[in-house]
């Protein structure tokens, strides 16, 4: 992140997000604003599918960011790739589209979007 290197190499998650919801409005990164120039970097600790299972109804909630296996750091670019002589990353994917193979490189860049829309009531 930012051109520093994770020391860590197990997680059960690795998202990186702009926006506040995926699959169509699970609040994964309920922080996140899609202005502040940020990417937010969440991930999930090496965990067993029982303790999956216990964070699930948080995630739906929004208030899994608080479990003690979940960690979220800021970051303006973020490159994805699997340690040197690690194992292959799984796939990812983009607004649901699935990426090529690793490495995944993702940068922030404000106000490099302009939407047009009707003016609010």
């Amino acid at each position: 992140m930012d051109g520093h290197a994770w020391k860590d190499d197990r997680y059960t998650l690795v998202a990186v997000a702009n926006g506040t919801t995926i699959g169509g409005g699970i609040p994964l990164s309920p922080r996140s604003d899609l202005t502040d120039g940020f990417l937010e970097v969440i991930t999930a600790d090496a965990l067993t599918l029982p303790q999956i299972a216990a964070i699930l109804p948080r995630l739906q909630r929004g208030t899994h960011l608080d479990h003690p296996a979940v960690h979220v750091t800021r970051a303006t670019s973020v490159e994805l790739a699997p340690a040197p002589g690690g194992a292959p990353l799984p796939a990812a994917s983009a607004d649901g589209e699935i990426l090529g193979p690793a490495p995944w490189t993702v940068r922030c860049a404000p106000g490099a979007l302009h939407v047009l829309a009707p003016p609010r009531d």
